[in-house]
């Protein structure tokens, strides 16, 4: 279940209407319920305009693989590239 998804469906709350609350572009809403990470601020601005309905907490230990690169992405010391 998606809370952003959720809330804003209940409020009848267009993307582009919630981004405009959040000061981010509607694209930016649609990927965040579609499953990318927002920023920690982000994720705290929602929280304030939500008035706690839509945690920030509720994206950390999502499962998310867009939260940070996978282990083999990142550069090994003494590995020559």
């Amino acid at each position: 279940m998606n809370d952003l998804r959720t809330y804003r469906k209940l409020k009848k709350i267009t993307q582009s209407d919630f981004a405009e609350l959040v000061e981010v572009q509607q694209g930016t809403i649609s990927r965040i319920e579609n499953g990318e990470l927002p920023s920690l601020y982000l994720a705290c601005k929602i929280e304030e305009v939500t008035r706690g309905k839509v945690k920030a907490a509720s994206w950390i230990n999502s499962g998310s693989q867009h939260l940070a690169s996978s282990p083999s992405d990142t550069p090994q010391a003494g590995v020559n590239s």
